[in-house]
């Protein structure tokens, strides 16, 4: 019997990469596991595996359920404007035209740190809504955006 109060598991369909697809046919960088058990302890991933191979190892360990769902890792977007989160899907001709007709106008209403804290705020629920845990973030020139953001990321 373990313990620790910490350790936790879920049950699920599980999808995670195992190998570099440059390296190796990329059958072989995948692995699926139609019923598996993730263990958890201290917020960090101890084990993954089958669901019938790891379950007698912790018989007490509180298990959430995901049945039907499919569980994997959380993406990493490696370029990402935040500013431009109250623009998305604005079109123009140009990029010159674009970026003067909603860019730099928004871009410009971080000055306003009550302002850029909404939407920093509403941004960094959109990310983790669609499954993304790691970003490289661009923010603005004004120093309290990015203040903002931080702010934000740490609640």
């Amino acid at each position: 019997m373990n313990q620790n109060i910490n350790i936790s598991a879920i049950r699920g369909s599980f999808i995670d990469f195992v190998a570099d697809p440059f390296y190796y046919p990329e059958l072989e960088t995948i692995r699926y596991i139609h019923d598996g058990l993730m263990i958890i302890s201290g917020g960090i991933i101890q084990e993954l595996g089958s669901y019938d191979k790891l379950k007698p190892k912790y018989p007490e360990i509180p298990i959430t359920s995901y049945p039907g769902m499919l569980i994997l890792p959380g993406f990493i977007d490696i370029h990402i404007h935040y500013p431009q989160t109250e623009i998305i899907a604005s079109s123009s001709k140009q990029l010159l035209e674009w970026l003067d007709k909603y860019t730099f106008p928004v871009e410009g209403k971080f000055k306003d740190k009550t302002y850029a804290q909404q939407i920093a705020s509403f941004f960094l629920d959109q990310l983790l809504k669609n499954g993304t845990t790691s970003a490289l973030v661009l923010t603005t020139v004004y120093p309290q955006s990015v203040d903002a953001l931080f702010e934000a990321a740490e609640l």
